[in-house]
Protein backbone atom coordinates (compact mmCIF):
# COMPACT_ATOMS: atom_id res chain seq x y z
CA UNK A 1 0.00 0.00 0.00
CA UNK A 2 1.12 3.54 -0.73
CA UNK A 3 0.49 6.08 2.05
CA UNK A 4 0.72 9.79 1.34
CA UNK A 5 -0.71 13.11 2.43
CA UNK A 6 -3.15 15.03 0.21
CA UNK A 7 -1.29 18.12 -1.05
CA UNK A 8 -4.48 20.18 -0.81
CA UNK A 9 -6.00 19.36 2.59
CA UNK A 10 -3.28 17.29 4.35
CA UNK A 11 -5.46 14.20 4.95
CA UNK A 12 -3.52 10.93 5.07
CA UNK A 13 -4.56 8.52 2.32
CA UNK A 14 -3.56 4.97 1.46
CA UNK A 15 -4.04 3.30 -1.90
CA UNK A 16 -3.07 -0.03 -3.42
CA UNK A 17 0.32 -0.17 -5.16
CA UNK A 18 -1.46 -0.66 -8.50
CA UNK A 19 -2.82 2.91 -8.25
CA UNK A 20 0.65 4.51 -8.38
CA UNK A 21 0.87 7.35 -10.87
CA UNK A 22 -2.87 7.49 -11.46
CA UNK A 23 -5.31 10.28 -10.66
CA UNK A 24 -7.79 9.81 -7.84
CA UNK A 25 -10.01 11.78 -5.51
CA UNK A 26 -9.16 12.78 -1.94
CA UNK A 27 -11.79 11.70 0.59
CA UNK A 28 -11.01 14.73 2.77
CA UNK A 29 -11.43 17.61 0.33
CA UNK A 30 -13.07 15.80 -2.63
CA UNK A 31 -10.51 17.24 -5.06
CA UNK A 32 -8.76 15.33 -7.82
CA UNK A 33 -5.16 14.53 -6.92
CA UNK A 34 -2.24 12.65 -8.48
CA UNK A 35 -1.22 9.51 -6.62
CA UNK A 36 2.56 9.27 -6.14
CA UNK A 37 4.68 6.24 -6.96
CA UNK A 38 5.91 3.97 -4.16
CA UNK A 39 9.13 5.98 -3.84
CA UNK A 40 7.13 9.20 -3.29
CA UNK A 41 7.77 10.74 -6.71
CA UNK A 42 4.95 11.91 -8.93
CA UNK A 43 4.37 10.97 -12.59
CA UNK A 44 6.75 12.83 -14.96
CA UNK A 45 5.40 14.43 -17.13
CA UNK A 46 1.75 14.61 -16.08
CA UNK A 47 -0.40 12.37 -18.23
CA UNK A 48 -3.83 13.24 -19.60
CA UNK A 49 -6.33 12.54 -16.84
CA UNK A 50 -9.05 11.23 -19.18
CA UNK A 51 -6.92 8.27 -20.32
CA UNK A 52 -6.33 6.83 -16.86
CA UNK A 53 -8.70 4.76 -14.73
CA UNK A 54 -9.70 6.23 -11.38
CA UNK A 55 -8.09 4.69 -8.33
CA UNK A 56 -10.27 3.80 -5.37
CA UNK A 57 -8.89 5.55 -2.32
CA UNK A 58 -9.42 4.42 1.22
CA UNK A 59 -8.72 6.29 4.40
CA UNK A 60 -5.44 5.56 6.13
CA UNK A 61 -5.70 4.07 9.63
CA UNK A 62 -3.13 6.66 10.73
CA UNK A 63 -5.38 9.59 9.78
CA UNK A 64 -6.88 10.01 13.25
CA UNK A 65 -3.57 9.63 15.09
CA UNK A 66 -1.74 12.07 12.87
CA UNK A 67 -0.79 15.40 14.45
CA UNK A 68 -1.92 17.04 11.21
CA UNK A 69 -5.51 15.80 11.58
CA UNK A 70 -6.14 18.09 14.58
CA UNK A 71 -7.35 21.50 13.46
CA UNK A 72 -7.93 22.93 16.94
CA UNK A 73 -5.64 23.87 19.78
CA UNK A 74 -6.46 22.11 23.09
CA UNK A 75 -4.78 24.79 25.21
CA UNK A 76 -6.77 27.54 23.51
CA UNK A 77 -9.98 25.55 24.00
CA UNK A 78 -9.21 25.19 27.73
CA UNK A 79 -8.42 28.90 28.13
CA UNK A 80 -11.64 29.86 26.36
CA UNK A 81 -13.68 27.48 28.54
CA UNK A 82 -12.03 28.92 31.65
CA UNK A 83 -12.91 32.48 30.63
CA UNK A 84 -16.50 31.78 29.62
CA UNK A 85 -18.37 28.49 30.20
CA UNK A 86 -18.87 26.52 26.98
CA UNK A 87 -16.71 28.79 24.81
CA UNK A 88 -14.01 26.11 24.43
CA UNK A 89 -16.59 23.64 23.13
CA UNK A 90 -18.02 26.30 20.82
CA UNK A 91 -14.50 26.88 19.43
CA UNK A 92 -14.28 23.15 18.61
CA UNK A 93 -17.67 23.14 16.87
CA UNK A 94 -19.52 21.26 19.64
CA UNK A 95 -22.52 23.59 19.74
CA UNK A 96 -24.97 21.51 21.80
CA UNK A 97 -22.26 20.61 24.29
CA UNK A 98 -21.34 24.31 24.62
CA UNK A 99 -24.93 25.32 25.39
CA UNK A 100 -25.36 22.49 27.91
CA UNK A 101 -22.13 23.36 29.73
CA UNK A 102 -23.13 27.03 29.87
CA UNK A 103 -26.59 26.27 31.26
CA UNK A 104 -25.37 23.80 33.91
CA UNK A 105 -22.50 26.02 35.04
CA UNK A 106 -24.78 29.06 35.37
CA UNK A 107 -27.22 26.94 37.40
CA UNK A 108 -24.28 25.68 39.50
CA UNK A 109 -23.12 29.23 40.26
CA UNK A 110 -26.73 30.26 40.99
CA UNK A 111 -27.08 27.43 43.52
CA UNK A 112 -23.78 28.13 45.25
CA UNK A 113 -20.19 29.02 44.33
CA UNK A 114 -18.67 25.54 44.85
CA UNK A 115 -20.87 23.61 42.36
CA UNK A 116 -20.25 26.26 39.74
CA UNK A 117 -16.47 26.07 40.22
CA UNK A 118 -16.48 22.27 40.10
CA UNK A 119 -18.60 22.23 36.93
CA UNK A 120 -16.43 24.87 35.25
CA UNK A 121 -13.31 22.85 36.08
CA UNK A 122 -14.82 19.83 34.35
CA UNK A 123 -15.87 22.06 31.45
CA UNK A 124 -12.26 23.24 31.01
CA UNK A 125 -10.97 19.66 31.09
CA UNK A 126 -13.65 18.57 28.62
CA UNK A 127 -12.71 21.39 26.25
CA UNK A 128 -9.08 20.33 26.12
CA UNK A 129 -9.34 16.56 26.25
CA UNK A 130 -12.26 15.51 24.04
CA UNK A 131 -11.94 15.28 20.28
CA UNK A 132 -14.57 17.08 18.20
CA UNK A 133 -16.66 14.75 16.05
CA UNK A 134 -16.16 14.97 12.31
Amino acid sequence: MIEFKCPLCGKYIKVPNTAAGQPGFCLGCNNEIDIPYEDGSFPQPPRARDDLPRADLEESPHAETSPYSRKWNPLLAMILAGCFPGLGQLYKGQYLRAVLWFVFIVLGYAAYLAPGLVLQTFCVLDAGMTEPKR
